[in-house]
Formats: C-alpha cells, structure tokens, sequence
C-alpha cells in the first residue's frame, strides 16, 4: 500500500503519511484511515496491524489479516490498559466487540496483581454492554488464570451499585436454543470443589426457577445427587402450593432418608392432613425399629382427651409378643401391666346382672351390642349371689333370654351374667395359620445395617 502503510524492520505494519492526511479527510480513525484508503491490509509475516479511533457514527472499516493480530497495543504503565476501547455514541454500541467463528472472539491477560486482561466499560443511562463476545463455533469470552491464590477468578462480573435493579446479575448466561440438552450457565471442576458455588449472607446461594420443569435438579454417578448442609436452619427446605414439597426416588436404594444425632430423622407435618404416609405395593407401609429397651419401634399419641385413637388399622392387627393395658400404680410406682384374655376365635363378650321375680326373669340382649354378634349362637355363663336352689338359660333369641331357679324354686336371688358370641361379619377361622410379614432391617443411608 505505498504511502499508506510503511513496513519497518520489526515486521509491523506502519502508517505513512498519506494515510494520515486520507484518515481525517475520512473522519475516521487515525489508522484506520490509511487501511480505508487501501481497501485491506496483508500482515501474512505476523506483524500488527495498528488502527486508530472514530467518532463517526455508522463507519466501517474492513480489514484483512493473515496471520498475526489485526489491533495490538502494549503499556508498562500500571494502572492503564493493553488495550481499550470506547464508544460515544447515542444510539448504543459496544466498546470492544469481538467475534470469533472458530475460536476466540476477545482474548486479554495481565500479568499485574489487581489487573484485568480484559476490561469493558458502559456507561450509558440507557444500558449497555461492557465487554461483548461473540463466537459462531467457539467461546465468545474466554478468560484465564494460573494464580494459587484463594478467591482467584478466570472471569469474575461485578455490579457496584448497593441498590441494583430486580434481578440484576454479577454473571449472566443466556441460551438462546430450544433444546434438551442446552445451559445457560456451565461450571465444572476437575478435582473435588464445586462445579458451581454460590453464596450469600443472608438471601438464596444458589436458586433455579423453571416454568413447566425443574427448577434445581442434581445428579452424581457415584456421590450424592444434591447435598444440602446448614448450621442453624434446615438443611433442605421444598415447599409446593399444589404438589410435593420434597420428592425422592431411588431404584435399590432409599427414596428419601433422614438422620439426627440429637433431633428427628425424618418430621412431617400437616395442620388439616396425614403428617406421614407409607404406601407399598409389596413391603410394608411403615416400619420402626428400635434397640433400647423401654423405647417402641412406633409411637402413637392422641393429645385430644376426647379422641379416640392413638393407632389405628384398617385391617387386622397383630403381635409376636403380648398385647396389654398399661395402667399407672396407686402407690406412685410406675405403671402395671395388664394382659389381653386370648382365643382361638374370634369373641365379642358382655356382663350384666339380673334378679329372679318368682324363681324367673327375662333378660334382655344390648340391642348395640346385638349388632357386633353373631345373634344365633351365644353362651350365657350365670353366678348367682342369693341362696337358691340353682339356675339355668332358657329360651334364647337375638333379643334375650330366660333365667330360671332349678327345681321349680320361687326365690327372689340376684343373680350375675357374662354372654359370649362370636364376632359378626369378619372371617376369623379357628386357630387360623399364618405367614408373618417380611420385616427384614430396612436400608439406611444407602447401606443395609
């Protein structure tokens, strides 16, 4: 480009006159002028090709080059850029943009503790973008640090405003495709740190929202999928207006599991609702074990001092050991044990007491306790507390029955009763045989034990 661009002997392009004089005709930049007037500049022995400024909105410079950097500016000065750009103009722009598209679209390093390689500055009212990299098959903004020292960052986004507008962001990834597969923010670590931390002192660390999937999800071939630690709050909070709060699933191993050195393995609550519910298609619902003694493998409280229930089954219940009454000591000991009377039937039984009216009496049946029995078969057992000959059951119905003083006697004798029938509407066979459920030692922690 003879009297545009002169070559020294240092193998960079440099500007002759002419070039100088064709750039401010132009009212483009400095260098870029002489590169105007040319057309394109040819730095194939790897030289610089050094370009000036503009302040002319809507300029284009093309230029060319081979092999080597098409702007490269250098400074000892501490505290000044490499290189910098800015841009004036009202109607936006960028102060360094690069594009890449097959590597690196913007490239800066510093060797300067507290420097940046690369630095961009907006400062328009309206919004704009401090450093901007674009890259059709590559990374439009790479950046690179060898320091050792804690809290160093190869890319590091800062916003100095105390009060920031909502949603403000010190780093933003956006991707703009519509598939599966795509992230808007990447982090990995080849050792053991994090892939991506987040903190804060007082707000959310890391949050993630989604319209219609999942707003954090988490996975791990070998460790855990999501692990959450807290000092002083919970360690991992769901909630849900309409769905799960927390859901887990596993193929072999727990689905959700709960530890506590000093407090409550796993806690449910709910105010109008079941607290916890366990549902199985092949094990049992709900399974609690325990090794100390005077402890229970499950608890149920009724706090109501109406209420009825402290456990309650939809079905048959039953135990290895013996089922009783634990009732507190008159004397301020601690409490008595009573044992449950056991059949090989299933019985219904209830008392009364009567008393004889000419040697006879008719004694009518509980028409609610009629309802439990099996009506058509029953025992009535008499004591009689009088002097009399003796007495006997005669004439038994659904709704009662006759009491009778043996040998045709007279007295007036009190007498006392217990009837016994079997249970109505269950199947109950005697002496029924029996599989006891699979109760082995659940899985804990992912380890059975």
């Amino acid at each position: 480009m003879p009297g545009n661009v002169d070559s020294g002997g240092d193998g960079q392009k440099k500007i002759g006159r002419r070039g100088l004089v064709l750039g401010a005709a132009a009212g483009i930049g400095l260098a870029a002028g002489a590169i105007a007037a040319a057309g394109s500049a040819d730095a194939a022995t790897g030289g610089n090709l050094v370009l000036g400024k503009s302040n002319t909105a809507g300029t284009t410079t093309s230029l060319t080059v081979k092999s080597g950097a098409a702007f490269a500016a250098t400074t000892s000065a501490k505290g000044k850029a490499g290189l910098r750009g800015s841009n004036t103009s009202s109607g936006g722009g960028n102060g360094v943009h690069g594009e890449s598209s097959h590597g690196i679209g913007v490239q800066g390093s510093s060797t300067a503790n507290g420097q940046a390689g690369v630095q961009g500055v907006d400062t328009s009212s309206g919004g704009g973008i401090g450093v901007d990299g674009t890259s059709n098959h590559g990374v439009g903004v790479a950046g690179t640090t060898g320091s050792t020292a804690d809290g160093a960052a190869a890319v590091r986004g800062t916003i100095t405003s105390e009060t920031p507008g909502g949603y403000s962001a010190g780093v933003q990834g956006v991707n703009n495709g519509t598939g599966g597969s795509g992230i808007g923010v990447y982090g990995s670590q080849n050792g053991s740190g994090w892939g991506v931390y987040g903190t804060t002192p007082s707000g959310v660390g890391v949050f993630g929202f989604s319209d219609k999937g999942t707003g954090v999800e988490g996975g791990s071939s070998s460790g855990a999928g999501v692990s959450a630690s807290s000092t002083s709050y919970v360690g991992v909070q769901g909630t849900s207006s309409s769905s799960n709060g927390v859901q887990g699933s596993s193929s072999s191993g727990n689905g959700v599991y709960g530890s506590s050195s000093t407090g409550y393995g796993a806690y449910g609550f709910s105010p109008n609702n079941y607290a916890v519910v366990g549902l199985t298609t092949a094990g049992n619902g709900v399974y609690g074990q325990v090794s100390t003694s005077n402890q229970a493998g499950v608890v149920g409280r009724q706090e109501n001092s109406s209420g009825d229930w402290a456990l309650y089954g939809f079905g048959n219940i039953g135990a290895t050991g013996t089922k009783s009454a634990v009732v507190p000591a008159t004397d301020g000991g601690d409490h008595l044990t009573l044992y449950c009377v056991e059949s090989p039937e299933c019985w219904f039984e209830d008392y009364g007491s009567g008393r004889l009216s000419s040697g006879s009496v008719e004694v009518p049946i509980d028409s609610e306790f009629a309802q439990t029995i099996e009506p058509s078969d029953y025992y009535v057992f008499l004591q009689p507390e009088g002097d009399c000959n003796g007495l006997m059951v005669l004439d038994k119905t659904a709704t009662g029955f006759t009491v009778r003083e043996l040998g045709g006697g007279k007295s007036d004798t009190p007498f006392s009763y217990r009837i016994t029938a079997r249970r109505a509407n269950v199947s109950a066979p005697r002496l029924k045989r029996t599989k006891l459920p699979a109760a082995e030692v659940p899985i804990r922690g992912g380890v059975a034990g």
